[in-house]
Parts: C-alpha cells; structure tokens; sequence
C-alpha cells in the first residue's frame, strides 16, 4: 500500500494521505464542477479480493467508502448536486472493475 499526499484546492482536512484506491476516486471527484470539497479520512487496513465503493447520503453530499485491496478509506464529498455525483460514482465504480 503506498500512501501518497494530494494537494488540490477541494481537500480540506489536516489529514490528506490516500491511498492508491481511494487517490483514483478523489481526483474524478475533484474534476467534477458539482463537487465542492473532498475530505479524506483515517485509513484502516484491510484485505479485500474486491475493490468496490460504498456509497451513503449525508448532509450537503455523500460519503464514499473506498475499499482496496489492502485497505480502507473514507472521502466525504460535499456537493452542489448529490444525484449527479451519486450517478457519476455508480457509472464510476462500475467502469473500474
């Protein structure tokens, strides 16, 4: 697993390490117009033989969970259009399988 550190003006969080997984989905995030702020999460080691997103309605956006093949990390997504981010992370987590 190597953690990187990502620097784009949509992460806010002192913490900003993702992991590779998760780095794939937070830079589709931050190219949308509709997204205003990717925060990512504490990262929790895990073993996965399939990598999929988990997706959960909260207040202002969703909540993604990213889960790897060797580990897990939450983004939560604010944005201006919760239906069009949600369609576009379905279509998403389907294209990269």
């Amino acid at each position: 697993m190597a953690n990187r550190i990502l620097s784009d003006p949509k992460f806010v969080n002192t913490h900003t390490t993702v992991t590779d997984a998760a780095e794939f989905t937070a830079k589709a995030l931050c190219r949308r117009k509709e997204v205003e702020l990717v925060r990512p999460g504490h990262i929790k080691n895990s073993r996965s033989t399939h990598p999929r997103l988990k997706l959960q309605a909260i207040n202002g956006g969703i909540e993604v969970t990213v889960i790897g093949r060797s580990s897990i990390q939450v983004l939560r997504v604010q944005t201006d259009d919760v239906n069009a981010t949600w369609e576009f992370l379905e279509e998403f987590q389907v294209e990269g399988q």
